[in-house]
């Protein structure tokens, strides 16, 4: 047990990363449900897996991604151990995603159609009360 608190010092780490950039840039990110700040950005995780992934940019298309973060063989059960506990060598897993995102297609037609629309349910809601 004299042993232990030199296993602590020893002990390695591994840190992991999600970069997220978009284009173009200035996006809100989500990650599963979370706010992580404005592309690009980056942000730690714990867990290997799934992650849902939502962009939002005002004049552009929302965008949802799921992101599969598969584990390096570094990562694997039992493997995991001496990279994480025994080896004194730090580990970076830095997953890096880029996203297009698309414009609204606001051409004045469409805003012109729009008010019609509008007015038309205005004159009706007046006429039919």
């Amino acid at each position: 047990m004299r042993f232990a608190p030199l296993f602590l010092l020893l002990a390695a780490c591994t840190d992991r990363f999600i970069q997220i950039r978009s284009e173009p840039p200035g996006a809100t990110a989500f990650l599963d449900g979370k706010e992580i700040g404005r592309t690009p950005c980056q942000v730690p995780f714990a867990w290997y897996g799934d992650r849902e992934l939502v962009l939002e940019k005002p004049g552009y298309r929302s965008r949802t991604e799921i992101l599969r973060i598969r584990a390096p063989w570094w990562q694997w059960p039992v493997l995991d151990f001496f990279t994480d506990v025994v080896l004194i060598i730090p580990f970076i897993d830095r997953r890096e995603f880029g996203f297009v995102l698309e414009k609204h297609a606001s051409s004045p037609a469409t805003i012109e159609r729009l008010k019609r629309n509008a007015d038309e349910l205005r004159k009706s809601a007046r006429e039919n009360p």
